[in-house]
This record gives C-alpha cells, structure tokens and sequence, in this order.
C-alpha cells in the first residue's frame, strides 16, 4: 500500500484523492484499534523527503512532518533502519492535558518505525502518535527500582 501511495504526486489534493490514501487509512485505523492500552492520536506515513504523505488528519496531508519540523535527527535514524521513540514534542493537534484542561500547544510523542520495501530498502517511515500524559505515563509507573520506584524518561535536551 506504502508503495502505491509513494507513485501519488505528492500534493495534497492528488494524495486526499487517492485510493492509495483511503485504504491505508482503513487498514491503520483497524490495526490501531487493536492497541487498546494507548490512547490513540492518529498516525503519519512520511515519504523519504520528509512530507506526510498519509494521516488520519487531512491538514497534515502534503505538508512537512512535524517530527522532521521538530526532531529532525530521530526522524533521519528511522530513515536509517532504527525503530525509535520520539520524546514529547510540541503538538500540531488539541490535545488534553494529564489534568483534563485542554491545550493547542500540548506534548506529542511518537513511535516511529522504517516501512522496507521487498528488498529490504527503507522507503518511509510509519509513526504512531501517543499522547504522553496517557499512555506513556502509565508505561512509567510500571517501572520500579530500589526504594524510591521513581521512574524518570529523560532525553539528551534535558
């Protein structure tokens, strides 16, 4: 499907417009639903020029990612065959906050991983937004160590 929808011009009218587009949003949605312990924000499908070229948002259709906007360097080790995390960034959707208030810059995060063709080329990226006041919160209390059981996600910006 990655494939078909990489042949699509993209512009954001010719890719909205595509049949490419509209399966790929059926097949994910259904795939996401089965990640029941994250709230789920939606996802990207980034061409190797960095543009989204599938979302379940129309808006980000044709435009410039947003990971490529904010961390362009975890984007480029996707593109280099890694599976990463990337740590929250600044939000391009609404989000809610881990209080309930609701907020137009919130976090974002995403999971990112490379789409290999049949030989085993890297030819996008697919990432799976969460919402870090949710679902990645819940994965940080698990975690429990000597006596205090704080869990601390830090990344080399801090």
């Amino acid at each position: 499907m990655v494939e078909g929808l990489l042949e699509v011009p993209s512009d954001p009218a010719r890719l909205l417009e595509s049949h490419q587009l509209s399966a790929l949003r059926l097949h994910l949605s259904q795939e996401m639903d089965k990640l029941s312990q994250f709230e789920k924000l939606g996802f990207f499908i980034i061409s190797p020029d960095r543009i989204s070229i599938a979302s379940m948002r129309d808006e980000n259709i044709g435009t410039v990612n947003l990971i490529h906007q904010q961390r362009k360097d975890l984007l480029d080790k996707v593109f280099n065959g890694e599976m990463i995390m990337i740590p929250p960034i600044v939000s391009d959707v609404i989000l809610e906050t881990g209080t309930g208030q609701i907020t137009t810059k919130g976090a974002t995060m995403f999971f990112v991983s490379p789409i290999r063709n049949a030989d085993n080329k890297v030819i996008a990226a697919l990432a799976l937004r969460i919402n870090p006041a949710r679902g990645f919160s819940r994965l940080t209390q698990f975690g429990r160590m000597l006596k205090s059981g704080e869990t601390y996600a830090f990344d080399n910006t801090c």
